[in-house]
C-alpha cells in the first residue's frame, strides 16, 4: 500500500474525539443539510479512486432557507488527484457545472455562488460533488462539510447537518491467499505493507474462502481534524465467508519510533471494534479500548497446518490422532486450532497428541486440519486504557459494564511479531499478525 498522503486542513480541532466545525454564524435547526458519501471506483493501489458527495438541503418544507456555498473536507490525510477535474452539478440540471476551488484552502473542495439550493423536500434537487483521490489515499475517510446560506463561504447563516452517511471507504488493496508484499525497504512513514499467507486461520487454502479480500488501513498521520497521528485501524471486508477466516501480517511505519505501542480489538462494552473509521473515540460512550500488544507465539508466523485428523475427534476426547505434515513442532505445551476450537497440546504419545481437558469441546470430522496459531491467550495483569494512553479502564469485572472487556485467558486477536527500523532508511515500524480488524497505536 502506498503511503497515506497529506491533505492539509486549516481547521482547528480541540479533542481526540471531535471534529470541530467553524462557528462563523449561529447554527439553526431550521437550516439543515445532509451529506451522503459513496465510492464510485476503487483504485486499489494502482490508480486514483473516484468519490462522490451528495449534499441536500434538508430544511423543513415551510422553510425559505437556501444553500449557496459549501466547503467539503475529510478527516484523514488524503490527497486530491490533481490530474482529475472535480465535477459539481445539481441533479435537476446535470449539464450545468459549477467551479470547484481546490487551491484556496489545500485539501478542501470549496463551491461558491450556487444557484440557491432550496429544500429537497420541495424540489427533489441535490448537489453532487465528484472527485478523485490519489492511489495512496485509502482507508475509511469521514467527510464533513460546512454549508452556508451566503454565496461566499463564511457568509450568511451556517447550516447544521442532520443526516446522511459521512463515510467513504476506499480499499487499499485486494489480497487473496498467498498474496501481498511484506518488505522493510523503500518505505516511508504512513505506509502499511501487508501479506496474506497460503492458508487461512482455519487451514483452507483454496476455494472462495481464499478469494481476494479488500482491506482498509486508516492511518491518522497528517490528518485534518486533530486526531493523534499514531492511530492505524486495519480492517477488511469480513462479512462474507470469503473473508471470515482470513489472517494478515503487516508492518506499520511511523515518523518516530513508538515507545509504548498498544493494540485494541474490543469496544468498552465487549463487542468487537469492527466499525469502519479512524477515530477510536467516535462513540465516546463506547470507545475502543487498548492494551499492550501481546507477543506472538513462536515461530511468529501466520497460521499453517501441522496435519489433519486420522479419525473423527469427539467433543470430549483428549487424544488428537493426527497425520502430520511437518516434523517441526513448538516446545510443549503449545496451542492448536481445529475449526474454531483452540486446544492445548500437553504431551505426545504413540496414539497421537494429548490435549488438555475440553469443557466446551465440539466434534471434528476425519481429515479436519490441525492448525498452528501465533495468537497467545492474555495473561495478567492487564492494563487497559483509552487511545490517549492515560485514561485507565478498571480491570475486568463482569458486574461492572464500565470495566475492561479484556480478560485473562482470552485469545488475543492481534499479536506483535517484532519492532525496529528499516536497515536502509531507518524508518521505525511495528509488525503484527491480525485475525480481527484490530487497531494499533504507535505512541
Amino acid at each position: 500500500m502506498n503511503g497515506i498522503r497529506k491533505w492539509i486542513c486549516c481547521l482547528a480541532a480541540a479533542t481526540v474525539a471531535a471534529i470541530v466545525l467553524p462557528t462563523y454564524a449561529a447554527q439553526s435547526q431550521n437550516k439543515t443539510f445532509s451529506i451522503d458519501m459513496s465510492v464510485l471506483t476503487q483504485g486499489l493501489d494502482t490508480g486514483s479512486s473516484t468519490v462522490q458527495a451528495v449534499i441536500k438541503n434538508t430544511s423543513p418544507a415551510q422553510s425559505s432557507s437556501t444553500l449557496s456555498s459549501v466547503d467539503l473536507f475529510v478527516d484523514l490525510g488524503w490527497t486530491l488527484d490533481p490530474n482529475v477535474q472535480v465535477t459539481v452539478f445539481e441533479t435537476a440540471d446535470p449539464s450545468t457545472k459549477y467551479i470547484a476551488d481546490t487551491t484556496s484552502q489545500p485539501g478542501h473542495i470549496i463551491v461558491q455562488n450556487l444557484a440557491p439550493l432550496k429544500p429537497v423536500v420541495k424540489t427533489g434537487n441535490s448537489l453532487v460533488i465528484a472527485f478523485s483521490v490519489t492511489s495512496g489515499s485509502c482507508g475509511d475517510g469521514t467527510f464533513n462539510a460546512n454549508v452556508w446560506s451566503g454565496s461566499q463561504i463564511g457568509t450568511g447563516n451556517i447550516f447544521t447537518q442532520n443526516g446522511g452517511q459521512n463515510l467513504a471507504s476506499v480499499a487499499c488493496q485486494k489480497l487473496a491467499c498467498d498474496q501481498g508484499a511484506l518488505t522493510l525497504t523503500d518505505v516511508a512513514p504512513g505506509q502499511v505493507t501487508v501479506i496474506r499467507d497460503s492458508f487461512n486461520k482455519d487451514g483452507t487454502s483454496s476455494g472462495t474462502t481464499c478469494d481476494a479480500v479488500s482491506y482498509y488501513a486508516s492511518d491518522t498521520l497528517n490528518n485534518n481534524v486533530g486526531l493523534p497521528e499514531y492511530i492505524v485501524h486495519f480492517r477488511w471486508d469480513n462479512v462474507t465467508t470469503t473473508a471470515a477466516t482470513a489472517a494478515f501480517q503487516y508492518d506499520i511505519f511511523y515518523e518516530t519510533a513508538p515507545t509504548h505501542p498498544q493494540v485494541g480489538w474490543l469496544y468498552l462494552d465487549g463487542t468487537t471494534a469492527t466499525n469502519a473509521g479512524a477515530n477510536p473515540n467516535a462513540n465516546p460512550a463506547n470507545p475502543v479500548v487498548f492494551i499492550d500488544p501481546p507477543d506472538c507465539l513462536s515461530p511468529k508466523v501466520l497460521p499453517a497446518p501441522y496435519g489433519s485428523l486420522n479419525s473423527p475427534l469427539s467433543a470430549t476426547s483428549t487424544t488428537v490422532k493426527i497425520s502430520t505434515s511437518t516434523g517441526s513442532f513448538p516446545s510443549l505445551p503449545f496451542p492448536i486450532v481445529i475449526g474454531t476450537e483452540r486446544m492445548q497440546v500437553i504431551a505426545f504419545s504413540s496414539n497421537g497428541w494429548t490435549v488438555a481437558s475440553r469443557p466446551n469441546g465440539v466434534s471434528h470430522p476425519k481429515n479436519a486440519l490441525v492448525m498452528s496459531t501465533p495468537l497467545p491467550q492474555l495473561t495478567g495483569p492487564i492494563t487497559t486504557t483509552l487511545a490517549d494512553g492515560i485514561t485507565v479502564i478498571p480491570p475486568h469485572d463482569a458486574s461492572n459494564p464500565a470495566s475492561s472487556p479484556y480478560q485473562v485467558g482470552m485469545q488475543a486477536q492481534i499479536c506483535k511479531v517484532m519492532s525496529g527500523t528499516t536497515t536502509d532508511t531507518n524508518v521505525p515500524f511495528v509488525e503484527y499478525i491480525d485475525i480481527g480488524d484490530a487497531w494499533g497505536l504507535g505512541k
